[in-house]
């Protein structure tokens, strides 16, 4: 099963996230999820806010935050990188910037967040990216007609794997969107990471609560992880 991790790009600066970035690497990830830091604060999330707040602070240019990924891409060339931002970020790098941004780095996921216009995603997909779908283990109609619209990977919700549960969610997105990966996210102990493996999931997002300055610790932890599955 794939392991993905994610850093928010620029937090706490574009230096250490770059760090992170390896450090994850060296633990054996081999999916990097890397996020843009929007200007907009996120409802429910004070903290993923507050970083990305602290991230602008030190830099106010995505210019920077692009290069930066794409130094990232050429020191880890064996890494998968997807991109996640808000729809409101994407428009302000500019939607033909950012698509031929992605292209010229071989970056083909993307997920957008907070989406008020659902034309950028057509936008997107006419252009050769995959953009992903998320739903919740509850798989409300509204939920599976929203990733009917996208053509990435389907990133499965929980808030607590359950094996039965996870196999039916699992079982019936597959049978609707064919060869589309399933990501189960957000998993924090090596017991959530082995029911979704033996659910059928493609990968687990890993949700690390570590100090990125301590790289010892963040190695291991993905280490362990990566050993496990």
């Amino acid at each position: 099963m794939k392991l993905i991790c994610h850093l928010l790009n620029g937090y706490p600066t574009l230096t250490e996230s770059a760090m992170t970035a390896e450090y994850y690497a060296a633990g054996g990830c081999k999916i990097l999820q890397i996020g843009l830091p929007a200007r907009k604060a996120y409802t429910g999330n004070n903290s993923l806010s507050d970083n990305m707040a602290l991230a602008l602070v030190e830099c106010d240019n995505y210019d920077h935050y692009l290069d930066n990924i794409t130094e990232i891409s050429r020191y880890m060339p064996h890494i998968r990188i997807m991109i996640s931002a808000d729809e409101s970020t994407v428009k302000e790098i500019g939607i033909q910037k950012f698509i031929r941004f992605c292209r010229e780095n071989n970056i083909s996921d993307v997920t957008l967040t907070v989406i008020e216009n659902h034309e950028i995603i057509r936008l997107l997909i006419e252009n050769g990216l995959k953009v992903s779908g998320e739903v919740s283990d509850a798989m409300s109609p509204d939920e599976i007609e929203s990733i009917q619209n996208t053509n990435g990977f389907i990133l499965l919700k929980t808030n607590k794997p359950e094996h039965e549960t996870l196999i039916h969610c699992i079982k019936t997105l597959k049978k609707i969107s064919g060869n589309r990966e399933i990501f189960c996210g957000d998993i924090t102990t090596l017991s959530d990471y082995s029911i979704v493996a033996e659910a059928g999931a493609d990968g687990a997002f890993l949700l690390l609560d570590i100090d990125s300055k301590d790289s010892d610790s963040l190695i291991d932890t993905v280490s362990s992880f990566k050993d496990f599955g």
